[in-house]
């Protein structure tokens, strides 16, 4: 796949005006990478507030030339003095969300970035609060590993009525206490166990969040839910081996039962965790599995900061955290009944009396469905 292609995977073509477009984009785009020696980064991402397509694209003509075809409005390629930027808009609740695809001289990817930013600054939307965090997301199709980098923004807002059986050193604690007491610790693993929607991808983003406000910078993390993925050998290197902060690995449970069972990938984790190539980083894992299931080499003291199991909310525990998230939603928690994160937020968001908050775009991690 050339770079056009790659930078126009997923648009689409109608008619032949879109066509004759469609080639004219080509030409102009491999020749303004092959001349300048242009290298791809990482998609980029900025929160606009909710004006018209073309208010955005008439301000990206300040970077220079700017072509679309008539089918995809939405869809768009920046063609600067020494760079090329494929643009994408979507329609969110209340904003709109830009991603740019990036080709740029080796080594000038962040002033590039800055770049747009200045020239979108009068449509950006303050995100005080909000950490921008890059994502190489590892899968496999046919029989080979795979990245794909993008950028994304944590917003949420995790409130402490959320976790209220988090510990440290058997004490209860906020939850911003347990994520900051995590990120200086020299141990490597943060172990979430529990069922769907009781917010263990929310804690983690929360994790990962903090990282990128308290550190000033953008965390870098390896991420996947590909069970081929975690077997491969590439993703664990390029993770010891890089400035990235973070592997997060969702949904795995097999990949954490004991060794004896026959598990041949247990090993992988635990040399990534404090293996002979040493490094501060956070290897952050979520299972349905229970604490017996899982290989006691990975939740050793020094290496496994917490195991932390997940669980519903009493009806109590329901009722204090509704209010304190959307305090003008009516609705009341039967006492004897558990109710899951899940369950909560959605009275919350999703009544006729609830409101649609701007960090209710995404629950996942990647943009998925899980809390």
């Amino acid at each position: 796949m050339d770079h056009f292609d790659t930078m126009f995977q997923g648009y689409c073509f109608n008619d032949i005006m879109d066509s004759l477009m469609y080639r004219k984009m080509a030409n102009a785009i491999q020749d303004k990478i092959s001349s300048n020696n242009l290298e791809e980064i990482a998609t980029e991402v900025w929160i606009v507030k909710d004006v018209d397509r073309a208010t955005i694209f008439h301000r990206l003509e300040e970077l220079g030339t700017v072509m679309h075809a008539s089918s995809c409005r939405d869809q768009g390629i920046v063609i600067g003095k020494n760079f090329v930027m494929r643009v994408d808009i979507s329609h969110l609740s209340l904003f709109k969300e830009l991603s740019a695809y990036l080709y740029v001289p080796k080594n000038e990817g962040e002033k590039t970035v800055k770049k747009v930013e200045r020239i979108l600054e009068p449509l950006l939307i303050d995100l005080t609060g909000a950490a921008k965090v890059h994502i190489d997301w590892y899968y496999e199709t046919k029989c080979e590993i795979h990245c794909r980098s993008t950028t994304e923004v944590f917003s949420d807002k995790v409130e402490a009525e959320a976790y209220p059986f988090l510990t440290l050193n058997d004490e209860p604690c906020e939850v911003d206490d347990f994520a900051r007491a995590y990120l200086e610790s020299p141990s490597s693993v943060l172990l979430l166990m529990g069922e769907q929607g009781t917010g263990k991808t929310r804690l983690i983003r929360h994790v990962v969040k903090m990282k990128g406000l308290e550190a000033g910078k953008k965390p870098r993390v390896v991420y996947t839910t590909d069970l081929n993925a975690i077997s491969s050998e590439t993703m664990y290197i390029e993770f010891r081996c890089s400035d990235h902060d973070f592997m997060v690995l969702e949904d795995i449970d097999n990949q954490l039962v004991s060794r004896s069972e026959g598990n041949n990938i247990m090993h992988k984790f635990l040399a990534a965790s404090d293996g002979f190539i040493a490094a501060n980083k956070k290897i952050i894992l979520s299972t349905n599995l229970h604490i017996d299931e899982v290989d006691q080499a990975l939740i050793r003291v020094g290496r496994c900061f917490a195991s932390v199991a997940t669980r519903k909310l009493t009806g109590m525990e329901s009722g204090r955290l509704l209010r304190k998230i959307a305090p003008n939603v009516l609705g009341e928690f039967q006492p004897d009944r558990q109710y899951s994160l899940a369950e909560v937020y959605n009275r919350a968001f999703h009544t006729s009396s609830g409101m649609i908050q701007l960090h209710k775009k995404s629950m996942g991690f990647q943009k998925g469905e899980r809390v």
